[in-house]
């Protein structure tokens, strides 16, 4: 007979110990009858084994780093392919992001956040297409290690939540950022604004959830909102303002957060898990085994790679500066090409990933139409001063995108 009990309603719980004589055991220790094995790992119950059939496999899948750039559709969608051919029982979705926080990451790139453009809603509306339509016939469930930024929003897209204890789902206000370009017009503020968080409210929709859940992305972007709860017998009604039971987030400064322990008390998280022991028992799983080494290479290098590929792009930038510099009298000709060829492997790299093409924008100010204009226009003046006309010099041929005077300007 198996019983399953909600971490919650267990008090306490006894480890098996290796006894020789149980005779000496001590009336509330466990016994082990039979050979005791001293490498036994104890795991509550759950154990970790290798793929065999019968054993249900879980499949996890990376989410880390940055939203927008490291958590990106080209990613999962060749994903999703390995996930088909190793056909797991369930897929659990692993989530570290730390958008707004000091990590790794942000080491490297100081200025690196998030992606929260308008524009960025619509990629992220894309991957949870591949997990909730592509993926539709495997189980899954979402693991928070931690989601800070715009991952705290995706993740209510999934109906099955949980999370490691001291994780939280918090900091989406940044994505407000968006309205103050608007702020000038009331009109069109309140529109853009609208519209902005209907994309997002969709992710809430997406893990079939009613009861006002979507009104937890309001009040994880806006500080103005305000949200509350009402338990209606084992389903918490969720509402803008302060008319519930309880006051999830009562200040008009500041957004709402959820730690393990409030999203699982207001049924946001369906438990707590440490570990993949503890999400496999929260699962009803006795024995489970991982599929995780193809997953995380695959992750590993893409966004090794394309972080490589964004150095580059740094490296093409300053190649072309010191080449427009040196583009003078005998000189033009040789130099003025090298500057060209400097921005045709700007535009290479740009095409190649889609998180080198966002961050580029976001930290050189390269746009790849402009990078596609400024390499014609170069173009044509190369080819008029090899016919002869010298004229064709200074009609632009050392502008280029995001700074002038022949410069791409970081931030420009």
């Amino acid at each position: 007979t198996t019983l399953t009990l909600a971490r919650s309603e267990i008090a306490s719980i006894l480890e098996d110990q290796d006894v020789a004589d149980p005779a000496e055991a001590d009336e509330d220790t466990p016994v082990v009858r039979g050979t005791a094995d001293k490498d036994r790992e104890e795991t509550f119950g759950v154990r970790r084994v290798e793929r065999r059939e019968g054993v249900p496999a879980l499949y996890v899948v990376p989410w880390h780093g940055q939203t927008g750039t490291d958590i990106n559709e080209e990613i999962y969608r060749e994903m999703v392919e390995d996930i088909k051919a190793a056909d797991p029982d369930y897929i659990v979705i692993e989530v570290d992001c730390e958008d707004y926080e000091l990590g790794y990451f942000t080491e490297l790139f100081p200025a690196e956040q998030g992606y929260t453009d308008i524009n960025a809603l619509d990629d992220y509306r894309r991957i949870l297409d591949l997990f909730h339509d592509d993926l539709r016939d495997y189980k899954q469930v979402v693991w928070v290690k931690q989601a800070i930024g715009m991952a705290s929003t995706l993740v209510l897209a999934w109906d099955t939540i949980y999370m490691r204890p001291g994780s939280n789902l918090e900091g989406a206000e940044k994505a407000a950022i968006n309205f103050d370009r608007v702020k000038a017009d009331a009109d069109m503020f309140g529109k853009f604004r609208e519209a902005y968080m209907g994309l997002i409210r969709g992710f809430a929709l997406r893990s079939g959830r009613g009861n006002g859940y979507h009104h937890i992305v309001d009040a994880m972007i806006l500080p103005e909102a305000t949200l509350s709860a009402t338990w209606k017998g084992r389903e918490v009604q969720w509402e803008l303002g302060t008319g519930g039971e309880y006051d999830i987030d009562r200040s008009s400064e500041r957004v709402a957060k959820f730690t393990a322990r409030t999203a699982e008390n207001f049924g946001i998280s369906s438990g707590t898990a440490d570990n993949l022991d503890d999400v496999a028992l929260l699962l009803g799983l006795r024995e489970y085994d991982v599929i995780e080494a193809s997953s995380r290479e695959i992750f590993e290098d893409y966004v090794e790679d394309w972080r490589k590929t964004l150095e580059r792009v740094e490296e093409l930038a300053e190649d072309y500066q010191k080449h427009m510099s040196w583009a003078q009298g005998d000189e033009y000709i040789t130099y003025f090409g090298r500057a060209i060829r400097d921005l045709e492997g700007i535009l290479r790299c740009i095409r190649q990933y889609d998180a080198v093409r966002i961050r580029a924008a976001q930290q050189f100010g390269i746009q790849e139409q402009q990078i596609e204009l400024q390499i014609k226009i170069m173009k044509e003046q190369l080819a008029a001063v090899r016919r002869g006309n010298r004229g064709a010099i200074g009609q632009g041929g050392r502008q280029a995108p995001g700074g002038g005077g022949g410069r791409v300007n970081p931030g420009g």
